[in-house]
Parts: C-alpha cells; sequence; structure tokens
C-alpha cells in the first residue's frame, strides 16, 4: 500500500458487474466504479483528498468492507473479502484484498499475514492473542512474526504478551455505534522493546470491529476497521 496504490478501493463485485450478470450486479458494479474514480482522480493532487465514506454509500454495497490504514506509511485502503473459511478449534480465516492484490489475513479479527507491502508478515503463532481477543486464553502467551525482508530472509520476532481489559466502550464506525470490550495486548521482546496492539470486541457476539496490530518494524502498526460486515 505505497502512495500510489493506498486509496484504490477493490471492489470484488465489479468484476462481476463487468463480466455481466443481474441489472443489480451492473448497478453494484457502477457505484464502486465511482468511488474507485473519485479515489484515483485525487490521488495525484499534492494533498490529495478521500471522498466521504458514509453509511449510505456501504448501505449500497453488497459486500463486505475492510478500512485499513498504515500510518508509517501514511497508507489507507478499502479491502474486500477474497477467501473465508472456518478451521476447526482455530476459528474463522479470513483474507481480504485490494485491487492490486495486496492482502491481509486475520484469523478472529487477529492479524495473521500480509501479502503485496513488502517486508510482509509471512507466518505467526497468534494463538494466545486469539484465545485473548475470543475471551480465553491463559495469563502470559508468546507472539511470533515472521517477517519477510529484501535483504535478510525471514527475520523472526518473538515476544512475550499480556492481556489488559479496559472495560465496555461505544465504538462509532461511519455513523453506527457498537457496543464493544475494548482489550490490550502489551507485549515486549527479549531487548525490552514493546508494543501494544488493541482490539474492540462486540459484547454481543464477538466481532472484532477495530484494531490496532503491530506489523514489524518496517509496516509498523497497522489499523482496521469493519466497515460493512458479511
Amino acid at each position: 500500500m505505497n502512495a500510489r496504490l493506498t486509496a484504490a478501493l477493490m471492489l470484488t463485485a465489479l468484476i462481476a458487474a463487468c463480466s455481466g450478470g443481474s441489472d443489480e450486479l451492473r448497478t453494484q458494479g457502477g457505484r464502486y466504479l465511482t468511488v474507485v474514480e473519485t479515489l484515483q482522480n485525487g490521488l495525484f493532487q499534492p494533498e490529495p483528498e478521500l471522498p466521504n465514506v458514509t453509511r449510505a454509500l456501504l448501505d449500497g454495497l453488497t459486500v463486505p468492507s475492510l478500512e485499513v490504514a498504515v500510518p508509517e506509511r501514511d497508507g489507507l485502503a478499502y479491502l474486500v473479502p477474497l477467501i473465508s473459511r472456518n478451521d476447526a478449534n482455530l476459528g474463522p480465516l479470513d483474507t481480504w484484498t485490494t485491487v492490486d492484490g495486496t492482502q491481509l489475513t486475520l484469523r478472529s479479527g487477529v492479524l495473521v499475514a500480509t501479502r503485496g507491502l513488502g517486508d510482509d508478515v509471512t507466518s505467526t503463532d497468534r494463538r494466545g492473542s486469539i484465545a485473548f481477543v475470543t475471551g480465553g486464553g491463559g495469563a502470559n502467551w508468546p507472539l511470533r512474526l515472521d517477517i519477510q525482508t529484501s535483504t535478510d530472509g525471514v527475520v523472526r520476532q518473538d515476544f512475550n504478551c499480556t492481556g489488559q481489559r479496559n472495560g465496555r466502550v461505544t465504538l462509532e464506525i461511519v455513523e453506527l455505534t457498537y457496543p464493544v470490550e475494548s482489550l490490550s495486548e502489551i507485549c515486549t521482546d527479549s531487548s525490552g522493546a514493546r508494543i501494544e496492539n488493541q482490539y474492540f470486541v462486540d459484547t454481543r457476539d464477538g466481532t472484532v470491529w477495530q484494531t490496532r496490530q503491530w506489523a514489524g518494524e518496517k509496516i509498523g502498526y497497522m489499523n482496521t476497521r469493519i466497515l460493512k460486515k458479511k
């Protein structure tokens, strides 16, 4: 998600709409295309302005949408589902994608892989994180990130983590509010370096609506928000 690509809104339904199908699909594709063109037209201006994403716009879409921000790279993108599955004993795994193939994979809302960003997270051990977010887990747990670098191959980062439950709050995402529990995952490595991941989990059904998660030194933190749910 570099500066040329960050504002691309990947719209799977647009592909279906352009390849034929019902009037509804073509209308859906038109809505998506309008957003894409607006984003891209403003992208190359000295100070690009993103269009205002409203609930009316999101209600008009027939696929889920995930907003991802990478502050370290001044990056913002909107993703749609590519693959979803529910693995026994592991929970739901969702891969989201942009139009250029940049991907983000979450398991129960927890970051487990990226693709196409450069210095990607290629594999992880996030079992303790997932247990914590889904309501279980122990007092502490390991967190492992394997980062594919362009110079050093795969670099492993190991952390030891504890969880903190910050109480219930009301979370607003594009004109809708959700009752959530705020969770913090606080991790340190052997050198004493500290990271803190944040999760906002729906108290009704466990949906992880919003997160801030560490993705390695090059990418930094990634902020995610579910704009439209499945």
